[in-house]
């Protein structure tokens, strides 16, 4: 039971180094491209640093430029450290919705009642991780954070099918 129990903490740490670490690779090599989208979403969190009124718009949801203004606010990066302080909330957001999918994975598999050792249970988490994984890379390329939100509140919504 104690193997067990230390395989099943080795492959959760193993699988969050993984990510974490394709994740800052991926926001430090992007660090200095940003899309016109990201740079819109930038001046809205920065209008935003003045008052709730910048956050509304007709055509932009407000979460992510509020999440923006917040990271403007609290660091105060100078211009050429706006980009790079952008990829980080990607990343964060990124990592946070690790942390969701684990939580769904592990309360899908404890509901279907399999034994702990079981191979279908390994292979569920073992091709969960890697749809996540691979659904995710493009997230500091693309520079919209605000994209990674609603795929980790709706797990079909990059389905690859």
């Amino acid at each position: 039971m104690n193997n067990l129990r230390d395989a099943r903490a080795l492959a959760r740490i193993s699988g969050w180094g993984t990510v974490a670490a394709l994740g800052l690779l991926q926001a430090w090599a992007y660090r200095n491209s940003m899309n016109p989208d990201g740079i819109s979403y930038l001046e809205i969190g920065r209008a935003g640093i003045s008052g709730w009124h910048g956050f509304v718009n007709a055509y932009w949801s407000p979460l992510y430029p509020f999440l923006l203004s917040l990271v403007l606010r609290w660091f105060e990066p100078s211009p050429f450290w706006e980009f790079p302080a952008t990829h980080f909330l990607n990343l964060a957001i990124y990592l946070a919705g690790y942390a969701c999918f684990e939580f769904l994975v592990r309360k899908f598999l404890a509901s279907r009642q399999m034994s702990q050792s079981s191979v279908e249970r390994k292979y569920l988490l073992c091709v969960g991780f890697a749809l996540l994984v691979r659904d995710r890379p493009g997230y500091a390329r693309s520079s919209r954070g605000r994209d990674l939100m609603p795929g980790y509140g709706d797990p079909c919504a990059h389905s690859p099918w």
